[in-house]
């Protein structure tokens, strides 16, 4: 549940009429979604504000340079006889991590297509499962030229052993006309 006390509630609302659905509202299907997107956040006394950090030594060159400067709290409050116009603090946004972004996401791209691709497959094969023995019956009925009672021997045998209906179905159509012909008759072309 998203709450907001009754004044920042009202002002809040005000500006995001569409946020009025979800705020000091339970979350429907709030139990699965913290299954799936976690529930690790810090509570208690492990919580820290986005305030904590306030003068603690930080390191403005990105850990270029060695030395670290610290940084004070703002405590000189403006008044009417100030007129002395103080530094703005730095953007939060800048065009170099949107471009990163970016060029992130570009590369992602083919990864996430990839990954589509197969879910789609798993997804299609959970809902129409094809049992390889299924396949096996298509291959051996489709050669001509011998009597379906024959055929189906061949099906017998091949599904009783896996290792050669497996070497069968990859073969070319010729070539497993070739080894029904030498299961039928029994002969061997080695000699």
């Amino acid at each position: 549940m998203i709450t907001l006390d009754p004044v920042v509630y009202k002002n809040y609302v005000e500006a995001h009429p569409a946020a009025k659905a979800f705020i000091n509202r339970p979350l429907e299907n709030y139990e699965s979604l913290k299954i799936i997107c976690g529930d690790d956040h810090a509570t208690g006394s492990y919580a820290k504000s986005i305030f904590e950090n306030f003068g603690e030594r930080v390191d403005l060159e990105d850990n270029m340079s060695g030395d670290a400067t610290p940084v004070a709290p703002n405590t000189v409050r403006p008044n009417e006889n100030n007129t002395e116009v103080l530094p703005s603090p730095p953007s939060s946004t800048s065009v170099r991590p949107v471009r990163e972004k970016k060029r992130a996401r570009e590369k992602s791209a083919p990864v996430i297509s990839h990954l589509i691709d197969v879910v789609e497959k798993v997804a299609d094969a959970i809902k129409n499962p094809t049992h390889w023995s299924e396949v096996l019956y298509e291959r051996v009925m489709e050669l001509d030229g011998f009597p379906d009672v024959l055929l189906e021997e061949v099906f017998d045998h091949l599904q009783e052993n896996e290792k050669d209906a497996r070497a069968f179905m990859v073969k070319k159509k010729a070539f497993r006309k070739v080894w029904v012909e030498k299961f039928i008759y029994g002969y061997d072309d080695s000699n």
